[in-house]
């Protein structure tokens, strides 16, 4: 497995799309990490189920962050509050600083809001960042593959020039069926997963740094 991620890692691909949390992020589900939690203990009086509904809509663009505010009588100051509660991933400051120099461009690919996106937590360490494809702007959330077909027209790239790193095997395979390179981030293998698997970003950062030291002996 490892050879076919080197291999995977070590093609000409121009995209680096990274997912939002469990990649860039480090929680794997904000929404079961951070969020209900949070508002359980702070905002007690919100139906979480409704929540979640206004929630679902806010982040396909059907209502807006307002409407959602008010349809759940969310508090602006507990959304700062649980926004802030966010850290990036182990590695991911190394990783984007050389993907930098390999690649033409990195993106982040989020099932997300708008602005919260741009509200979170360490969202400054991330201007590298050349695009933001948030679902709520796409009205599509992932697996969808019309969210990465219209990730694709946005950022004028076909997908086989694009290499998608994702916790979620279920989005790696709908992109991988448009043609997208994959790889799966993840501590534990899984033998059903049919995608290079890597256990932290630390091995994307290694093999990056090899493929450039052997482009280096090529010339």
């Amino acid at each position: 497995m490892y050879k076919d991620f080197l291999e995977r890692v070590c093609q000409n691909y121009d995209v680096l799309a990274l997912g939002s949390m469990g990649v860039i992020y480090n929680c794997a589900d904000d929404l079961e990490e951070i969020i209900i939690p949070f508002l359980k203990v702070n905002q007690p009086e919100i139906d979480i189920n409704n929540f979640l509904i206004q929630y679902f809509r806010a982040s396909i663009g059907e209502i807006t962050t307002s409407e959602l505010l008010e349809n759940t009588q969310l508090s602006p100051q507990n959304v700062e509050a649980f926004l802030n509660q966010y850290k990036l991933s182990c590695g991911l400051q190394e990783l984007l600083v050389i993907a930098a120099q390999k690649f033409q461009m990195i993106c982040c690919f989020a099932n997300d809001i708008e602005e919260w996106s741009q509200q979170r937590a360490f969202s400054e360490h991330l201007t590298i960042l050349d695009h933001r494809l948030v679902s709520s702007t796409l009205k599509y959330r992932k697996p969808s593959v019309n969210f990465y077909e219209k990730a694709t027209e946005i950022i004028d790239t076909s997908p086989n020039r694009i290499l998608l790193v994702d916790d979620r095997p279920e989005n790696l395979d709908s992109a991988h069926r448009l043609g997208f390179g994959t790889i799966w981030l993840s501590p534990n293998a899984d033998t059903d997963v049919a995608h290079p698997r890597i256990s932290s970003l630390h091995d994307l950062v290694d093999s990056l740094s090899l493929c450039e030291r052997r482009l280096e002996f090529s010339h």
